[in-house]
């Protein structure tokens, strides 16, 4: 039977654990995406259009764009290209730079640098708060232990 101390302990160490496993793929990721963007090619890119769509879940409004641009690469005119992925900074009309990488596939990733360091930052601080959490928890636990009150 587990007592109260043992799932202190045991939450202390899945806090920590998370929290690397956090870090480790933000830096998967970010290494990943920062090979792609070096043998990718720049384009410009105007925003044709962005679609707001507002859905309702679980009680909850949440609102959902998604843009739309034209761009051309290697010859070839793409037209209302859908993006997967949306900036705040973006409007119709405006120029964007986009990242065009060519995977072994031969399939064409469209990639955004800027998007990639935001999701890469998330997953790192949260990564950081886990381990920390989980290392003063421990250093907490360990402390309470040594002075007898668990």
């Amino acid at each position: 039977m587990r007592t109260n101390t043992q799932i202190s302990l045991s939450t202390c160490i899945v806090f920590i654990i998370v929290g690397i496993i956090m870090l480790a793929a933000s830096v998967l990721f970010f290494t990943t995406t920062k090979a792609k963007i070096e043998k990718s090619v720049e384009v410009t890119a105007t925003v044709t259009n962005i679609e707001t769509k507002h859905e309702i879940r679980k009680g909850k409004s949440r609102t959902k764009h998604v843009a739309y641009v034209d761009f051309e690469y290697d010859g070839h005119e793409y037209e209302n290209y859908r993006l997967n992925f949306y900036s705040a900074s973006m409007h119709e009309g405006k120029d964007i730079t986009l990242n065009i990488y060519e995977n072994p596939n031969g399939n064409t990733e469209v990639i955004s640098s800027s998007n990639t360091n935001t999701l890469c930052g998330v997953f790192a601080l949260f990564g950081i708060v886990f381990v920390i959490a989980g290392g003063v928890t421990t250093k907490n636990y360990l402390s309470n232990k040594n002075n007898g009150g668990y």
